[in-house]
């Protein structure tokens, strides 16, 4: 309810980003996924980590191993720190067993 009122006061990229994970926690990884193919656009979301990653874990979640494998990829291309890459990293490991 609270990602609602903020959306309604025009968001800036990572509140809508935080609205489609809440949706796909609330209504499922294909809710997830529709509200987060609609960011795919967005310029700043496109450099932006976190979006790559739940991409990532949403697209497993939904069984497109390939696909959440070149998102995690893409969230490597964006800035981060160390952990994050590991934390990728792994996941892209993860996913090719």
């Amino acid at each position: 309810m609270l990602y609602r009122m903020l959306s309604g006061l025009d968001p800036p990229p990572v509140v809508a980003l935080n609205t489609a994970i809440a949706l796909g926690r609330i209504s499922g990884p294909e809710a997830a996924m529709s509200a987060l193919d609609q960011l795919a656009d967005d310029t700043k979301l496109l450099r932006y980590r976190p979006f790559h990653i739940a991409r990532a874990i949403t697209l497993d979640e939904l069984g497109r191993t390939a696909e959440a494998e070149d998102a995690y990829a893409a969230g490597l291309e964006c800035p981060g720190n160390d952990a994050e890459s590991e934390y990728i990293t792994a996941r892209i490991t993860d996913l090719r067993r």
